[in-house]
């Protein structure tokens, strides 16, 4: 009965102890994803500042009317060369 009663006591002080977050460790946290946050804002205002004011030129003009856009102009050597002025475009890949 007594034998029983201390190697239960020995096993629970002999099991390892309950680990709880610490202030330290949640400060880790807290600083890395800071640091993450500021990267990735970082690379945007990069990514902005290169490339965010430029403008791609379809190579044709066009203003919109009920039945789709009316194609007005198109630039001979351009990328849209195989469009007519006239034409409707209804939909572009699918949409």
């Amino acid at each position: 009965m007594f034998g029983n009663s201390r190697m239960r006591n020995q096993s629970s002080t002999n099991s390892a102890p309950e680990q709880r977050p610490t202030a330290a460790n949640s400060r880790t946290v807290l600083v890395s994803v800071g640091i993450l946050y500021l990267l990735a804002f970082a690379f945007g205002l990069s990514t902005l500042s290169r490339s965010g004011g430029e403008v791609k030129d379809a190579g044709w003009t066009w203003h919109r009317t009920a039945e789709g856009f009316l194609i007005d102009a198109v630039q001979p050597a351009g990328p849209a060369a195989a469009l007519m002025p006239g034409a409707y475009v209804l939909a572009i890949n699918g949409d």
